[in-house]
């Protein structure tokens, strides 16, 4: 993709790189007890006909109450969805608020995700981060 379109990017073997003649724009990228997740940001699904099973989402607390992390997960336990990974960041506001990015198997068009974003929205405003 990255030979074809300017607007894309490519991460690799630095000889694999100029075999290809890519531009290297940056080397050695990697850091010390640092895990590397890689995504495709795009306006349009580049992979369309793909099977999506798994789904990332950011929450964003409306409110801050003991418990509220285990009001956020219960919907998911209630319509037997299971989670992957969840991750807290600071939400970059005020002191103490926080996002929760949470990634967990299944789709937005299967009635039980369905159930669960009701719920959440409740609690949090929900962003959907990708799927795949």
């Amino acid at each position: 993709m990255a030979l074809k379109d300017e607007s894309t990017a490519a991460i690799g073997r630095l000889n694999t790189l100029k075999k290809l003649k890519l531009p290297v724009l940056f080397n050695e990228i990697q850091g010390k007890g640092n895990t590397t997740r890689f995504a495709v940001v795009s306006k349009k699904d580049p992979y369309p006909k793909s099977k999506k099973t798994q789904m990332s989402i950011a929450l964003h607390p409306t409110d801050d109450h003991p418990g509220l992390l285990h009001k956020l997960l219960t919907p998911f336990k209630v319509y037997d969805v299971n989670l992957t990974r969840i991750e807290s960041r600071p939400s970059g506001g005020k002191f103490g608020e926080y996002i929760f990015f949470v990634d967990f198997i299944g789709t937005q068009k299967e009635p039980r995700t369905k159930k669960v974003f009701e719920e959440l929205k409740r609690l949090a405003d929900i962003q959907i981060v990708g799927e795949w």
